[in-house]
């Protein structure tokens, strides 16, 4: 019983080395950053952060033009209209500061900007 593992085992590890050694050119990079290192990740997710912001910050500029539109002259309403409008103004231009937060680090740090990852 004790042979006839270890020959399962000798062809197991013999076609496993043999499929290994056949799809060693497969490489796989990080579809996140393809530099693989913490800084462009960041810089990734902060991208992706960035775009999905538009969208919702164009839905919520929509959104207070239309209670300013019914807001029918009530001050209540007017002003809830302008504090919506406000805050998605607020919200865009501190997403813009936090996208370029990398870039700003790097330049107090005095770090190349040119060695920043393509994605900041």
């Amino acid at each position: 019983m004790l042979i006839f593992l270890k020959k399962i085992k000798t062809i197991f590890l013999s076609t496993t080395a043999i499929i290994a050694s056949r799809y060693a050119m497969i490489t796989f990079t990080n579809p996140i950053a393809p530099g693989g290192d913490l800084l462009g990740i960041v810089c990734s997710l902060l991208d992706w952060v960035f775009y999905l912001s538009i969208p919702i910050g164009l839905v919520a500029i929509m959104y207070s033009a239309f209670l300013f539109l019914t807001s029918g002259g009530e001050r209540n309403k007017i002003s809830s209209a302008r504090m919506a409008l406000i805050a998605a103004i607020m919200g865009w231009v501190a997403l813009f500061i936090v996208s370029l937060l990398p870039r700003i680090i790097a330049d107090l740090l005095g770090v190349d900007l040119g060695a920043l990852p393509a994605s900041c």
